[in-house]
């Protein structure tokens, strides 16, 4: 239920015991659950170099693979134009969205529905990556790495007068946080703002 601090307890335990199995499995497998698909094939492929004889490891390893190629497919979709890799980002965004309802933990449903806007990003879909983390701020609105990101992908829509409370909200609760000030620095810039 508390995948998040699996993750964590995962993560250590794979570390201090690297030829043991049970770690790696682990750790993907609370990957999966917070929609960290390409993290969970690094996590499952670490494993299958340290345990290459491991069945369920490897078997892991091909089913995040393929997750992985699904979200490949739908950001390289070259038929049916726009229209069609929308469809084909719905399709794989639904089954994860469904999957996120089912966590316990609004901090794990936050950190889920933002590994869903990583990998918009990373296709170029902001418009998809700002609506998950808009449903991720209000699961977290306290997760200053929320605002923080939702403040990128208002930034990648041209969209600063969006972008500005929300880095407005990071370098006001973390003051020295040298990301945050460079993002607001770019939002001011972006706006004109040479106070």
């Amino acid at each position: 239920g508390e995948h998040g601090r699996a993750l964590e307890d995962a993560h250590t335990a794979s570390y201090l015991a690297p030829k043991t199995p049970q770690g790696f499995l682990h750790k993907g497998n609370a990957q999966i659950a917070l929609c960290d698909h390409d993290g969970a094939m690094a996590t499952f492929q670490l494993g299958c170099v340290a345990n290459p004889s491991d069945k369920e490891l490897r078997e892991a390893w091909f089913s995040a693979k393929e997750m992985c190629r699904t979200w490949r497919r739908a950001g390289k979709m070259a038929l049916g134009g726009e229209r069609a890799r929308i469809q084909a980002f719905e399709a794989a965004r639904e089954p994860c969205l469904s999957q996120v309802s089912g966590l316990a933990r609004a901090e794990d449903r936050a950190a889920a529905l933002k590994n869903l806007a990583r990998v918009h990003v990373k296709w170029g879909r902001h418009t998809e990556a700002r609506t998950l983390l808009d449903a991720a701020v209000r699961e977290a609105p306290a997760d200053m790495h929320l605002r923080y990101a939702r403040a990128e992908a208002n930034m990648a829509l041209e969209e600063p007068r969006r972008a500005l409370e929300d880095a407005a909200a990071v370098t006001a609760a973390r003051p020295g946080w040298f990301d945050g000030l460079d993002l607001c620095a770019k939002v001011h810039a972006r706006l004109g703002d040479w106070k």
